[in-house]
């Protein structure tokens, strides 16, 4: 979340499954659904855009996704996912089969960078490929981001930055 004077952006909604307590836990911090401005996905995975569909009836904010990245939200489905091991393979095969309600994104992000000031934020999108093509990191004012899957916990040293399980060279 990314909080301005009168209005909200809301960065990912996580899986279907969790949209219960994503609204719950919204409504603990005291976020006024109806304040949220935008919805902003950093790419193109059901564990991203799962609740989209869902925090936009309940915020009527319109849901933006990179343009390289659109296809998922679309389809309802993951974008394929590239292993790099054979665990990662294994694992590809049910991540491959993730699904959630198909929908259009309402706004298509073009090109590297935009500016989220009109949704009344003090912050920018910057196009970050390696997780996938249409990957988008938030960079917020001083030295923060918020940077989706392109960087990940390890799992045996959460603390310790790693490469996401996904990564791709487009």
């Amino acid at each position: 979340m990314v909080q301005g004077k009168e209005s909200s952006v809301l960065v990912d909604t996580l899986s279907p499954w969790n949209g219960r307590r994503l609204v719950r836990r919204l409504n603990r911090q005291g976020v006024n659904l109806r304040r949220i401005s935008l919805i902003l996905l950093t790419h193109g995975h059901v564990d991203h855009f799962g609740n989209a569909l869902r925090l936009k009836a309940k915020t009527g904010a319109p849901i933006a996704i990179h343009e390289l990245d659109a296809e998922g939200p679309r389809k309802g489905r993951n974008m394929a996912v590239s292993p790099r091991n054979a665990f990662q393979t294994l694992l590809a095969f049910f991540i491959n089969r993730m699904k959630t309600t198909a929908f259009s994104p309402d706004i298509i992000l073009k090109g590297e960078e935009g500016n989220l000031e009109q949704y009344g934020v003090m912050a920018r999108w910057v196009r970050t490929p390696g997780h996938t093509p249409g990957s988008i990191s938030i960079v917020l004012p001083g030295e923060a981001a918020i940077v989706g899957d392109l960087v990940i916990g390890r799992f045996s040293a959460l603390k310790r930055p790693a490469y996401p399980l996904w990564v791709t060279d487009k």
